[in-house]
């Protein structure tokens, strides 16, 4: 063999020896891995699941660290750290919840890895291989998809309520247990209703009962039947059930239990008992109620005084429908729009985006530039020149204008960078409903722009904040999402890491924001000819730099209140009544971006938190509103061992009852009623055009809900005369629903204008007005909904 030859061949073997030594290996070791996702190997987009993980340890001791993926939208995700030890020998069990998946992500192609684990710490990287068949791909629903949870200790009590036909399509039905119930609330996003029939809910550990409760006040509805044992056997929410169950009675009042077909039998036993503080009953029987609802939080519990499972009611044929209409009044019809949208997500952070990740430290004056480049020329030029002449020093001048330079430019880069390099800042905004018990709702983003290289470990409350690590780029199709992000459970708080942050680089997250115990707008107002009186005590602990009421698309300043203070109010408003809130999605703020000075971004964070409250408000009562600006610190969250800068805003809002001593005639427009749209049929193409009354719809029919304000009180209320204005086309048809006959009148689609004076008092019931929109023909989506005007008086 020729020594050309054998160079050849040893050059071949080191290139790929070069090569081989260059892959990644991951690590052998005797771990079987198992994990079932969601329920029933079922999650739905961009929601909240539990997963349920099992490890088989047949090798030595192990220690390490299980990352689970998770993308609840295309471009926002990261991983779950769950810190696990298993001895030699023996199998353990561990459950985890995280934030969902999205189905552009999810689980598309069967290779890639959504779970890693690690022997020792994940960053030191040495990965374990885990076999693709350790999971279950799950079946992926879509965001808007009706699911309900049944908690029974026997399930085929409730077998008739596995499958509802509801307003908004068929409903999915799962079983819950004490085994599959989740530990945080996060877990239980996946579920609408939660159903629970003689079940005790005592029986739950500590985790598990508090993430009942803290999805209730996230916006979950619990639908709870009598228990034989009482309301002690609903735990830590026992306090929370709006009826207090006390003596077992017959009645043979079914009059409550309305469908299309009559029960097949004469009585029903029922339990006594009084309607508890904050709570409602909706539904009587003799004088006694039946059906109850207390609001907690953004969510609901909705309680019977009658077992849900047991015969003769649920062997009735009827008992799915009448359970139906149930769940229909009971549904959270905002949290249920906002994910009419499978990129709810993104389409948020998109929207908030572009103003939150603006940091006035990125804006510095244009004069003091100016003034900068002025000195340099005046120094340069003429005075340099005058000086080294004078000196007879002119020579020198080769260094002293570089000199000169560099000395001018450093200033200049002092002036916009100083306060980036000194500490990291972080942006943080936020929109809340106060719920008027003492409890916040709303959203949160923040973006924390890097003053160094490294990781950024970011430390929130348990329970107070579901953050989701949210990217311009989609980067969370990669199988290593924990190099984007990591979020790690600890006792008391969550910690979100981003892992090698690039020097004065960004990274943002965002959530859903629940807190207890802060108080409220404590309001006693007077509207009396188109003047508002009285005062406002703020009992948050913020101060509001800002305070004003927003009723329809009008707001009125009061001015600033710190807290604990009250707030004296004399303002002419010159309406006669003040109505629900109303924002028309005009996305000003959006425009002319990249030629902001710094006292332009906080009026563009205050209009994106507007456009937030709008989308948060689910009040079906025709209230206006309290809204207060504070840069006080809602949700408290902090970069570990670094000292941050934070610009913080914040909006809160709590709607509040007017006082009138109205009398005599009256008229009502359209920008007075509070109207709520709900899908029968169809989908909600865009809501938010920016223009009033105008939305885009899919063929398909739909209940337009309006509100008369509440400052009319039904009881003294006569309505005169109702008009509707229709736009003249050919593919919208329209029907208006007569309480006293219990059906749907249909309007004269040849008249553009439609008037209702024949006894027009039996289309409103509790000051509300419902009108079915039926439409065909999706060449034309665009829809102008109806103008309405009211006429009507109040007696004395």
């Amino acid at each position: 063999m020729t020594k050309k030859l054998k160079r050849s061949i040893f050059f071949i073997l080191f290139v790929i020896s070069l090569t081989f030594a260059s892959s990644p290996v991951l690590a052998k070791e005797s771990i079987q891995v198992k994990a079932n996702i969601g329920y029933d190997r079922t999650v739905k987009t961009g929601r909240g699941v539990p997963v349920h993980i099992k490890l088989e340890n047949k090798g030595e001791d192990f220690s390490g660290d299980l990352l689970i993926n998770f993308a609840p939208a295309y471009n926002a995700g990261g991983s779950k750290i769950l810190h696990v030890h298993i001895p030699a020998g023996s199998t353990k069990s561990y459950s985890v919840s995280i934030p969902g998946f999205s189905d552009e992500v999810g689980f598309s192609n069967n290779n890639t890895a959504f779970i890693h684990l690690f022997k020792g710490d994940w960053q030191d990287g040495h990965e374990v291989k885990v076999s693709t068949e350790a999971f279950s791909i799950p079946r992926i629903l879509s965001s808007d998809s009706t699911t309900i949870g049944l908690l029974s200790e026997n399930t085929d009590r409730l077998k008739e309520l596995k499958v509802l036909q509801l307003n908004n399509g068929s409903s999915q039905s799962f079983t819950l247990s004490k085994d599959n119930f989740p530990n945080d609330s996060a877990g239980l996003e996946f579920f609408n209703f939660i159903v629970v029939d003689e079940f005790a809910i005592s029986t739950l550990d500590n985790k598990q009962q508090d993430a009942l409760l803290g999805w209730i006040k996230n916006g979950g509805v619990l639908i709870a039947g009598a228990n034989p044992n009482g309301n002690q056997a609903f735990g830590s929410i026992q306090s929370s059930m709006p009826l207090d169950i006390n003596d077992e009675i017959t009645v043979h009042d079914l009059s409550f239990l309305k469908g299309s077909e009559k029960p097949s039998f004469n009585s029903l036993s029922i339990f006594t008992g009084n309607v508890q503080k904050d709570a409602v009953a909706t539904a009587y029987s003799e004088s006694h109620p039946v059906v109850a609802q207390k609001s907690l939080g953004n969510g609901s519990i909705w309680q019977t005084a009658f077992s849900l499972g047991d015969a003769p009611l649920s062997s009735w044929n009827g008992y799915d429908e009448w359970f139906s209409t149930l769940l229909d009044k009971a549904d959270n019809t905002a949290l249920r729009e906002m994910f009419k949208d499978d990129n709810f997500y993104s389409n948020i952070m998109y929207q908030i985006g572009d103003v939150n990740d603006l940091f006035p430290s990125s804006y510095f004056s244009i004069g003091i530039l100016i003034l900068i480049l002025v000195c340099y020329f005046i120094i340069v030029v003429p005075i340099l020149y005058f000086v080294l002449r004078k000196i007879d020093k002119r020579e020198h001048a080769w260094w002293l204008i570089p000199a000169l330079s560099l000395l001018f430019s450093t200033g200049i880069f002092a002036a916009g960078a100083k306060d980036r390099i000194a500490a990291p800042h972080m942006n943080e905004i936020g929109a809340y409903k106060a719920n008027g018990d003492g409890s916040l709702y709303g959203l949160y983003a923040a973006t924390l722009m890097s003053n160094t290289g490294g990781d950024y470990k970011i430390v929130y409350p348990n329970q107070e904040l579901n953050a989701i690590p949210f990217y311009r780029n989609s980067v969370v199709n990669s199988p290593q999402m924990y190099k984007q992000a990591t979020i790690e459970s600890k006792q008391m708080n969550q910690e979100l890491t981003f892992p090698n942050v690039e020097f004065w680089s960004t990274r943002s997250f965002f959530g859903f924001a629940q807190k207890d115990g802060v108080g409220g707008f404590r309001a006693n107002l007077d509207l009396q000819d188109g003047k508002l009186t009285g005062t406002i005590k703020n009992e948050f602990p913020y101060s509001f730099e800002d305070l004003y009421v927003w009723s329809g698309t009008n707001t009125y300043d009061l001015g600033a209140v710190k807290k604990g203070e009250t707030l004296n109010v004399t303002k002419e408003v010159n309406v006669p009544f003040l109505s629900a809130m109303q924002y028309v999605d005009g996305m000003f703020y959006q425009q002319n971006i990249n030629r902001l000075q710094a006292s332009n971004i906080q009026p563009m964070k205050e209009e994106a938190l507007k456009m937030l409250a709008g989308k948060l408000n689910n009040s079906q009562i025709n209230n206006p509103v309290i809204v207060g600006i504070t840069k006080d610190e809602v949700i408290k969250t902090n970069i570990v061992d670094k000292k941050e800068k934070k610009e913080k805003l914040s909006l809160i809002y709590q709607p509040f009852k007017v006082n009138t001593a109205l009398r005599g005639p009256f008229t009502l427009d359209t920008d007075q009623l509070a109207m709520n749209i709900k899908v029968l049929k169809g989908n909600i193409m865009d809501r938010n055009t920016g223009k009033k009354n105008y939305i885009v719809l899919d063929d398909g029919e739909y209940e337009l809900n309006y509100q008369i304000p509440q400052q009319l009180n039904p009881g003294k209320t006569n309505i005169n005369e109702i008009k509707f204005v229709l736009e003249a086309n050919a593919y919208t048809t329209y029907s208006v629903f007569d309480f006293k006959a219990n059906k749907y009148v249909k309007l004269n689609p040849q008249n553009r204008v439609v008037e209702l004076k024949d006894h027009p008092q039996r289309f409103v019931l509790d000051n509300k007005i419902k009108v079915k929109l039926e439409k065909n023909g999706n060449e034309h989506p665009d829809v102008n909904l109806p103008q309405l005007t009211l006429k009507g008086d109040v007696r004395p």
